[in-house]
């Protein structure tokens, strides 16, 4: 999951990403993909001043939250 939000954000970004520091993480609940093959991703992007990269995440399916995630990324070149 935490791979899914980064290249997400990557795409939404358009730019390449490398975690930083990851603020706060909690998995609350299993995700079965067999048993629910749609999630809902819920992402709060920002760029600091200082041009990390800012996101908080909420990850659902149906109405169970299944992930919150607080990170900060770096941008890097290829």
């Amino acid at each position: 999951m935490m791979q899914i939000i980064k290249e997400l954000t990557e795409q939404i970004t358009g730019d390449s990403l490398m975690m930083q520091k990851l603020i706060d993480v909690k998995f609350t609940a299993l995700i079965n993909p067999f048993l629910t093959p749609e999630l809902r991703l819920e992402l709060d992007i920002t760029t600091t001043d200082t041009g990390l990269v800012k996101v908080k995440n909420t990850s659902y399916f149906g109405d169970t939250v299944a992930l919150k995630l607080n990170c900060l990324y770096e941008k890097t070149t290829l």
